[in-house]
């Protein structure tokens, strides 16, 4: 498994962790609503910042739930769907989201049924035997992301005095806070 890792939400700057040659610096995780930031002086990849797991509080603060899974599922992500069905995913804790937002009326459910499916590889009955990714790639579904459901996103900082609401949410770092070009 790979670092979970982000870019500042203020300065575009990759967060750098403790085993990687970049440089380290202390990193704040930013709170709504006038709440103090979470401090963190060395953060070791696997998003955790002062004892607080991103996605956990991700979770809490959009869902009401402490739930790792769910915050990596609402921060990355998405269904599928088609004039008749949800398709979910079983194999992650999207399917557990996407019921936990149709009963907190933040997704409407409507008269879509929603189908779980275990591999985007596998044939789904309800879609004529083509898998999800088939579905996909011929237009029968379309994608949505979980994202657009958070109200309050992750945002990262360097600078302590940096407030929620300035700023947009922090997106992931195509390095992982590792994978810097080294020089020889």
């Amino acid at each position: 498994m790979g670092f979970f890792s982000w870019k500042t939400c203020d300065t575009q700057e990759s967060i750098a962790n403790v085993y990687s040659n970049g440089d380290v610096q202390t990193v704040f995780l930013l709170k709504p609503d006038g709440q103090s930031p979470v401090k963190e002086a060395a953060y070791d990849g696997y998003g955790v910042f002062g004892g607080v797991d991103a996605y956990a509080w991700l979770a809490q603060a959009n869902l009401g739930r402490s739930d790792v899974e769910l915050g990596i599922s609402l921060n990355h992500g998405h269904y599928l769907e088609s004039d008749e069905y949800i398709l979910v995913c079983s194999q992650h804790a999207t399917q557990r989201l996407y019921e936990f937002l149709i009963e907190q009326d933040t997704i409407k459910g409507g008269t879509k049924k929603i189908v779980s499916f275990g591999r985007y590889d596998q044939p789904i009955a309800e879609m004529g035997g083509l898998s999800a990714n088939q579905c996909r790639a011929n237009g029968k579904v379309e994608e949505k992301d979980f994202a657009g459901h958070i109200k309050y996103p992750l945002k990262f900082s360097f600078n302590s005095n940096a407030r929620y609401e300035d700023h947009p949410a922090s997106d992931d770092c195509e390095f992982q806070g590792f994978f810097y070009d080294r020089e020889d």
